[in-house]
C-alpha cells in the first residue's frame, strides 16, 4: 500500500472517530468546553407596583448537568439584567438571596436601581448564574401593574 493511501486512510479514520465522538456527546447531552449549569427562572411582581420600590421575586432553580442541585449560592453568584423594561424603567438590584425551600432553588429579591421606582409594563429578565467554572442562564418575564 502506498504512503499516500495510508495517509488518506488515517485521515479518514480520524474523521470517523470525530463524528462518532460528537454523536455520542450530542446524544448524552454532554458538551465540550466549560461545564454548564441548568438554570430555570420564574418572576413574580408580588407587591411591586408602578410607582413603588417594593420587591419583586425571581425564583431560580440551579442544577448541574447531571441534575443534582447546586447548593450554597449567594447574591455574588447571580446577575440579573432587565432586557426589556416598562417605559422609563431602570436596571435592577438584587437585595437578598434566600432558600427557595428545596435544594438548588433560590428566591432573589429585586428592586429598581438606586432611587428608581417600578414602571408599569412587561419586564423580561435575563438571569446568569456562575459558580467556579460552571455557568448558565435563563429568561423570565413579569408584568408590573
Amino acid at each position: 500500500m502506498s504512503m499516500q493511501r495510508k495517509s488518506l486512510l488515517y485521515i479518514m479514520s480520524l474523521g470517523v472517530l470525530l463524528v462518532v465522538t460528537l454523536t455520542i456527546l450530542a446524544t448524552t447531552g454532554q458538551t465540550v468546553g466549560t461545564p454548564g449549569l441548568n438554570v430555570t427562572a420564574c418572576a413574580a411582581d408580588a407587591v411591586a407596583a408602578s410607582g413603588n420600590r417594593a420587591k419583586a421575586y425571581l425564583i431560580v432553580s440551579v442544577t448541574e448537568d447531571n441534575g443534582l442541585p447546586v447548593k450554597d449560592l449567594t447574591a455574588a453568584n447571580f446577575k440579573v439584567y432587565p432586557s426589556v423594561v416598562g417605559p422609563g424603567g431602570a436596571l435592577l438590584d438584587i437585595t437578598a438571596v434566600t432558600s427557595g425551600g428545596l435544594p438548588g432553588v433560590y428566591n432573589l429579591n429585586l428592586v429598581p436601581f438606586k432611587t428608581e421606582t417600578w414602571k408599569k409594563g412587561t419586564y423580561v429578565l435575563a438571569v446568569s448564574v456562575q459558580t467556579g467554572t460552571s455557568q448558565g442562564q435563563a429568561l423570565s418575564s413579569m408584568l408590573v401593574d
